[in-house]
C-alpha cells in the first residue's frame, strides 16, 4: 500500500447479513479472514465487472488476478479454490480519482457489495456521499492534501509517546 492509496475491500452484502443478521458497523481483520464470505462466486463471475474499469495485469500466480497498477488504482482478486477469495481495492488519490471511484461505488451498489474501509474497518453501504466521508477523513487524503503536515503530524505523535512524563 501507497500512503496516497485508500483502500477497501468489496464484500457481498448477503453473507454478510447471513453471517451477522444484519449489516454490522465495522468488519475486524480476524472477521474478514475467517470467513469465505465470497463462497459460490467464481473469479470468473467478477472479472469481467473489472475489465471494464482497468486493465487487467499479469497474475504472479494462479490464485491472483490484478487490474491497474501497483501505485495506482488497483483491484486485486484473490482465488481459492474454485471461489473468489477476496476482492481488494486500492484508489489513488493524488490524481483525478473521481470517475475510477465512483464507478468501484456503482458497482458496488449494482452487485449488492458491501464496501469494507481498511484503515478503520467500516462497513459502508455503497452510497457516495458514505464512502467519500469515510475516504475523506483517511490518512490517504490527509497526506495527499498537505503531505508536511502529514508527516509533522505523525512526528508530534511519535514525538508524544516518547517523551518521559
Amino acid at each position: 500500500m501507497a500512503i496516497w492509496q485508500y483502500d477497501f475491500y468489496l464484500v457481498p452484502r448477503q453473507s454478510v447479513v447471513a453471517r451477522f443478521g444484519k449489516i454490522p458497523d465495522t468488519l475486524q481483520d480476524e472477521e474478514l479472514s475467517s470467513e469465505n464470505w465470497w463462497a459460490g462466486h467464481a473469479p470468473d463471475e467478477v472479472a469481467p465487472h473489472f475489465d471494464a474499469l482497468l486493465s487487467r495485469g499479469t497474475a504472479i500466480g494462479e490464485d491472483m488476478a490484478f487490474w491497474g497498477i501497483h501505485d495506482g488504482n488497483r483491484i486485486d482478486v484473490y482465488r481459492k479454490g474454485t471461489d473468489v477469495e477476496e476482492v481488494f481495492v486500492r484508489v489513488d488519490l493524488r490524481y483525478e480519482f473521481r470517475r475510477f471511484f465512483d464507478a468501484v461505488i456503482d458497482l458496488a451498489d449494482s452487485q449488492d457489495w458491501v464496501i469494507v474501509a481498511v484503515e478503520n474497518s467500516k462497513v459502508l453501504l455503497p452510497r457516495p456521499a458514505d464512502v467519500y466521508a469515510d475516504m475523506r477523513s483517511s490518512p490517504a487524503a490527509r497526506f495527499v492534501a498537505d503531505p508536511r503536515g502529514f508527516f509533522r503530524d505523525l512526528q508530534e505523535k511519535k514525538d508524544c509517546k516518547t517523551s518521559p512524563d
